[in-house]
């Protein structure tokens, strides 16, 4: 009889969706299965060997959708594909298997980058970012909405004429599967060579500028801030700047036009005797990161603007502030800069040109 009893019970509990060996979970649970994705945009970049590492190229691949409906959502992927000697931004040398990483710094041909935060600076001031491979359910979104991509993979297939099609399952920190598809020929985008990598631009200069009110100067003397040791230059750190511009800070605040100039004169210079006359000219930064070759820290030379620097921007930038606020603004990255001083007076023409495609100029000329 008891024995009849204990088939009567597990078939009620079996009857009502329990697993009499599972604990009482329910088993008609089912693994939601999320939908497969389908891209139909995308951005291609290539960063070449960034890190010297003589294994693998980075490139990156941003899906979106071309809905103009919220939320739309966004996937990229940060892939190392096989080195190509040629150093060329071609999306055939993308094809592959890409798998995760084994660990955080197996960056070798056919893985993936995994996803993190990281922080970018801007022009009034940094804000959290993902990075590597994430999904974000919404691209308007922000770092806290991403689903950081870190486990899974994703295949890539090449046409001659720059089709690509991708392909993949990947599972991130939302511990979701990310079906997702991508087939069409997306512009390459080639970023080996210098300038910003962030995707913030560096200029946003639509056209030449010719500031007309600069009324104060600051020279800084910042000695061999290289440390070079060998007495061969002398940097200063010299700024133009309409009257509304508070100078008396580190970081100047205010309202109005800017130019941040800093450039290397003679050792034997000091500040109280100012600027030594001459044509000063910006030298090519190094790619990708900026600054500059031992060659080129030589007496009349100016430091083109760092890239992505914005909080504590280096180099040389134009800008215009409002309420110490970056308003307008631009990498200075070529031209020249002549200082004459007639009758003890200064002289001074800027013809200066930014990091955008094509430059646009900075000219003045100003004179106390």
């Amino acid at each position: 009889m008891k024995y009849y009893s204990i088939l009567l019970v597990a078939a009620m509990l079996m009857a009502c969706g329990k697993d009499p060996d599972n604990n009482g979970a329910d088993s008609s649970y089912k693994e939601p299965v999320p939908e497969t994705i389908t891209f139909d945009q995308a951005e291609v970049s290539y960063y070449g060997d960034p890190y010297m590492s003589d294994v693998s190229d980075m490139w990156t691949i941003e899906l979106n959708v071309s809905s103009a409906e919220s939320p739309a959502p966004r996937l990229c992927v940060s892939l190392n594909a096989e080195v190509n000697p040629a150093a060329a931004p071609d999306a055939g040398f993308l094809a592959g298997t890409y798998h995760m990483p084994s660990n955080s710094g197996d960056m070798s041909a056919g893985t993936y980058n995994t996803g993190y935060t990281d922080t970018q600076d801007r022009p009034n001031g940094a804000v959290e970012i993902p990075a590597g491979s994430y999904f974000l359910p919404d691209r308007n979104g922000d770092a806290s909405t991403a689903d950081l991509l870190r486990e899974g993979g994703c295949t890539v297939t090449a046409e001659a004429d720059g089709r690509i099609t991708i392909e993949g399952i990947m599972v991130g920190t939302d511990f979701m599967k990310r079906y997702f598809s991508y087939e069409g020929k997306p512009d390459v985008a080639d970023r080996t060579h210098g300038g910003e990598s962030s995707g913030i631009p560096n200029s946003d200069l639509t056209e030449d500028v010719e500031p007309t009110s600069f009324t104060q100067t600051r020279l800084v003397d910042k000695g061999d801030i290289y440390f070079l040791g060998d007495e061969s230059y002398r940097q200063f750190e010299f700024y133009l700047a309409d009257e509304g511009i508070d100078l008396s800070t580190q970081w100047p605040g205010g309202t109005g036009e800017l130019l941040r100039i800093e450039l290397f004169v003679p050792w034997d210079t000091t500040a109280e005797a100012g600027l030594p006359t001459g044509t000063y000219t910006v030298p090519t930064d190094i790619p990708p990161y900026g600054g500059m070759y031992r060659e080129d820290i030589v007496p009349f030379n100016i430091i083109p603007g760092y890239p992505d620097r914005f909080t504590n921007n280096s180099g040389t930038w134009y800008q215009y502030l409002e309420d110490g606020q970056w308003v307008r603004y631009a990498r200075i990255t070529g031209g020249t800069i002549t200082v004459e001083r007639p009758d003890g007076k200064y002289r001074i023409s800027v013809d200066l040109t930014d990091c955008a495609t094509p430059a646009n100029h900075v000219r003045c000329v100003w004179s106390n």
